[in-house]
Order: C-alpha cells, then structure tokens, then sequence
C-alpha cells in the first residue's frame, strides 16, 4: 500500500516507528530521516515547477487570447524540463526560466508576428504560433539569464551605494525658525485657559 505524506511531521514520525522496529527495510527509512532536509528541498522545487507551469499555461490563455494551450506544447517543456530539446541533450531548463523569458521578450514575440502576418509568412493559428513563439524563447534563454545576472549586478551595486550613501552631513543641516502665528507659549494658552 502506497503511502503519500504532506506534512514532514507525519513522514518523519513513520520514519521512527519503522526504525525502531527494525523490521524490514528500516535502513532505508533510516536514510529518510538521515536526508530529510535533501527530499525536503526536492519536494519544494518540484511544487515550484507546479506552479510556474500553471503560471505558464495562465499566461498564455490570457496573453494570445486562447481557450486550451496545445498539448503538444507542454510536452516540449517537459523535455525542456529534462534537458532534451528537438531530440538532442541540452542543459535542463526550468519553466520559470521559459515563463520569464517569455515575459521578457513578448514585445518583440508580437513585432515578429506582425512581420510574419504582413509578408503572410510564419504560423497560421494560435496554437501553431505558441510553439513557433517557444521556439524563439528557447533561443534567447541565454540572452534573459545574462540580462537578469545584469539586473541582480545592477541591484546589489545600488544597495552597497545606498549604504554608503546614508551618511548624513549635519554641516549642511539648516535651523529653521518657527512662526508664532499669534501664539507666544503653550503655557500661555494654558493660562488663558485656566
């Protein structure tokens, strides 16, 4: 019987029970608890690819106006996902990286379509232009990593001059004088009052 667990609390408490039994295979269940935080990590990026998929297939409903993204599609992610692209071994992408890329190049995605609409060369639907579009993504992969390796450069340089620049001159401090408006002292509108 197959047993799936969601909470690590409930893993780790089968994983002593077995190992302090020490029946059956309870050195493998010594190796759960021995790298819990490794199949912790696993788990996470594997919910991680989850959820950039679903953020993918969101972002191309909404952005070419279509009901289904062909199935065919995700399957080229997948193998994308797995290091293999048009039936050749390449380095693993993560669909995260697709889905920025995508994003990231969606201006010059739509100016490529309108070139090919008016020489009519190019995809004939959208389903078709989703992979032509893939296609030119999976090209400029290296083009988004070195730009986002940029802006991350970008960011911690301005972070270190902020820090830098935090020193405060107190030189340059001017007093300003305030205007009574009428009013001498608080405590003589405290004795007016009384």
């Amino acid at each position: 019987r197959n047993r799936l667990y969601y909470h690590r609390s409930c893993l780790i408490g089968l994983a002593i029970e077995k190992v302090q039994a020490k029946k059956g295979k309870w050195q493998v269940w010594q190796e759960v608890l021995d790298n819990i935080e490794q199949f912790e990590d696993m788990a996470k990026e594997t919910l991680k690819q989850y959820l950039a998929r679903d953020d993918l297939n969101n972002y191309l409903i909404s952005v070419y106006d279509i009901t289904v993204v062909p199935e065919r599609f995700f399957q080229v992610v997948a193998d994308l996902n797995n290091g293999i692209y048009k039936k050749k071994r390449c380095n693993p992408v993560k669909t995260s990286d697709i889905l920025g890329t995508w994003k990231w190049g969606q201006k010059k995605l739509d100016s490529i379509n309108r070139y090919n609409i008016q020489n009519h060369q190019g995809p004939k639907n959208d389903n078709d232009r989703i992979l032509y579009d893939l296609a030119i993504v999976v090209r400029h992969l290296d083009d988004f990593k070195k730009y986002q390796s940029k802006i991350k450069a970008m960011d911690a340089e301005r972070k270190i001059a902020e820090k830098e620049n935090i020193k405060i001159n107190y030189n340059k401090i001017k007093t300003v004088s305030s205007s009574n408006d009428g009013l001498d002292d608080i405590s003589d509108v405290l004795d007016e009052l009384i």
